[in-house]
């Protein structure tokens, strides 16, 4: 974890990358087509850029990190987990109420596509925004 740059606008990159994909589930045609293109495109460079500025303290085995940065990597995997298991559940309840009330979203395909972006991001996100709170001593 030595790597000390700043991720947040990688992180609200990611994120709202997932956000705009998530809110092109209320329109139709050929913006929503065109929205989700860019958000899509968006999330991809937020990605990678996001996993090589985590690579060294979430790909590293365990016998390769001291125990603060394992106790770290584990803490932001476990808030992640939560994270997308809210988001999961709200996304869900959303879809009962929109169907109960007549079809608000115009399709699900991009929700669930956003979801799947930020199951894909979210431990990335939490890694790095968590480093820049807790920096290496290093």
């Amino acid at each position: 974890m030595s790597d000390r740059r700043n991720a947040t606008p990688l992180v609200a990159l990611a994120l709202g990358s997932c956000g705009l994909v998530y809110a092109t589930a209320l329109f139709e045609g050929q913006a929503s087509a065109l929205l989700a293109i860019i958000g899509g495109l968006a999330w991809f460079i937020a990605y990678v850029l996001l996993r090589r500025h985590v690579h060294e303290s979430a790909d590293l085995p365990d016998d390769r990190l001291d125990e603060r940065e394992i106790a770290v990597r584990d803490r932001c995997y476990l808030e992640a987990y939560r994270l997308l298991g809210g988001a999961i559940a709200a996304s869900l309840v959303l879809a009962v109420v929109d169907d109960a009330v007549g079809g608000v979203v115009a399709s699900w395909n991009q929700a669930w596509a956003a979801l799947l972006f930020l199951s894909a991001v979210l431990p990335s996100a939490v890694l790095a925004h968590r480093e820049r709170a807790h920096p290496s001593p290093v």
